[in-house]
This record gives structure tokens, C-alpha cells and sequence, in this order.
């Protein structure tokens, strides 16, 4: 009799096995016990040393297949991944400042239009406010990060000005261009003053 019953719990323990081998496997994410997060397949493998859309988002993972977050340098492109390692794409406001990363997430530099306005992001990919040399050329964005042009206040007076890039917005009063009239609008004079001031 004690046979019977081990056989017959040996036969259960087998089926039991055989139902959960055939239960699909749902892929999920996991977390390391260091906390890193890594992300498995159905099929038991993971994504690992470059993107993977997930859910609809894209993620990038490191050659161990852990989760990458913040800014990250794949070749000579610049990525932001935020704290969920979601990868970011439009405008980003960070503490340090405004950044643009492409539809493809890769971080903008340089002249950028965007919404109908002009914009100037630095080297490190910020937002370009006040004055600011491009070249050889001085341009004034505003407070918003857009270019200057056309009709601006100077002094409590709007005055419709035809304006040389370089002198595109207002300077501070000590180093403003000499303003003299040219047809029916007015045109900056370079002078030794006129030089606005140097960004920090």
C-alpha cells in the first residue's frame, strides 16, 4: 500500500511539472540585487549594448543587459533617459537648463527651428538666452530661448528697427549701438561701444 501512495504522488508531482512547463512565460522586468533593472524576453533572453523598444518606449541597456538612465553617449550622439530609463525626445528642462533631443532622441545642438521661432543651443545642447556670439556674429535671444528680430522696445519706446544680426535685441545701455535713421526705419551704427556685453 505505502507503494501505491508513493506512486501515486510521485504520478501527481509529474503532472504538476508538466502543467507548469507548458504555462506561457510572460516577459517582465526585473530588478538586480543591486538594483539594477534588466529586462527579460518569453523567451528567456534579454536585451543588452544598445536600444529596445518596449511597450511602446525605448530603453538602452548597457553590455550586461542592465537598464542605462540619465544622459548617455552612444558614438558621438548624446541621449537622455529619465529616471524609468524611458528615452526623451523633444524639449527637456533639466536643473542646469533646456535642452532639445530629436523625434530619434538624439540631443540637438546648434541652430534649431522649432514652433515658428529660432533657437540657439550650445555646445553642450542648452538653451541659448541674452546675447550670444555665433561665429563672428552676436545674436539676442529672449527669456523663452527665441531669436530676436523686428520691432523691439528701447528705452520704454518701440521702435521698428532694421537690425544687422549682430545686433538683433537690445544691449545694456553702456555698450548699446548707435541708433540713426535710414529711410523709414532705423539701422544700427557699429561705434566702440556697441559691442554687447560677453556671456559668461
Amino acid at each position: 500500500m505505502k507503494g501505491l501512495w508513493k506512486r501515486i504522488a510521485a504520478g501527481l508531482l509529474l503532472s504538476a511539472a508538466a502543467v507548469t512547463a507548458a504555462l506561457p512565460v510572460s516577459a517582465a522586468w526585473q530588478q538586480a540585487d543591486g538594483g539594477d533593472w534588466w529586462y527579460s524576453y518569453a523567451d528567456g533572453s534579454y536585451p543588452s549594448d544598445g536600444f529596445a523598444q518596449i511597450d511602446g518606449s525605448w530603453y538602452l541597456f548597457d553590455e550586461s543587459g542592465y537598464m542605462l538612465t540619465g544622459w548617455q553617449q552612444v558614438g558621438s550622439t548624446w541621449y537622455y533617459l529619465d529616471e524609468n530609463g524611458v528615452m526623451q525626445t523633444g524639449w527637456l528642462q533639466l536643473p542646469d537648463g533646456w535642452y532639445f533631443l530629436n523625434g530619434g532622441g538624439a540631443m540637438q545642438t546648434g541652430w534649431l527651428q522649432n514652433g515658428g521661432y529660432w533657437y540657439y543651443l550650445d555646445g553642450g545642447g542648452r538653451m541659448a538666452t541674452g546675447w550670444r556670439q555665433v561665429g563672428s556674429t552676436w545674436y539676442y535671444m529672449d527669456e523663452s530661448g527665441h531669436m530676436v528680430t523686428g520691432e523691439r522696445t528701447i528705452d520704454g519706446v518701440a521702435t521698428p528697427l532694421t537690425i544687422p544680426a549682430r545686433w538683433w535685441g537690445t544691449a545694456p545701455a553702456s555698450r548699446r549701438p548707435t541708433w540713426r535713421p535710414s529711410g523709414r526705419c532705423w539701422t544700427a551704427q557699429p561705434s566702440r561701444r556697441s559691442r554687447p556685453p560677453i556671456p559668461n
